[in-house]
């Protein structure tokens, strides 16, 4: 069992830092290519957990399960405005409901 033990923490390890770096790196990326672009982040819902989001999630799972998540989208908007991002799962979303953003995103 011992070895078993040191083997799943280290492939944890490994794979929590391989998910930290690929996150440095992809918001770097895209910092870089919004400045190439002159354009601005939206504004990111908090989230106690940057890299994985896992507090996002589990926010997302009460809503969900009481057939109330458009009520809760729709108050994210109010709040953070037409267009944000959040990130789930280790993986960034964005969500909008801004006309000019959506038709960019169907013609592209």
């Amino acid at each position: 069992m011992g070895v078993l033990t040191t083997l799943a923490s280290t492939l944890t390890v490994v794979f929590l830092l391989r998910v930290i770096i690929l996150q440095v790196y992809s918001r770097l990326e895209l910092a870089k290519i919004s400045r190439s672009q002159n354009c601005a982040a939206p504004p990111r819902i908090p989230s106690r957990d940057p890299f994985l989001g896992i507090d996002t999630v589990l926010k997302n799972f009460r809503p969900l399960k009481n057939n109330v998540r458009i009520k809760q989208i729709v108050s994210q908007h109010q709040k953070y405005g037409t267009t944000f991002e959040s990130f789930t799962f280790g993986h960034r979303v964005i969500s909008t409901v801004d006309p000019r953003n959506i038709q960019a995103v169907l013609s592209t």
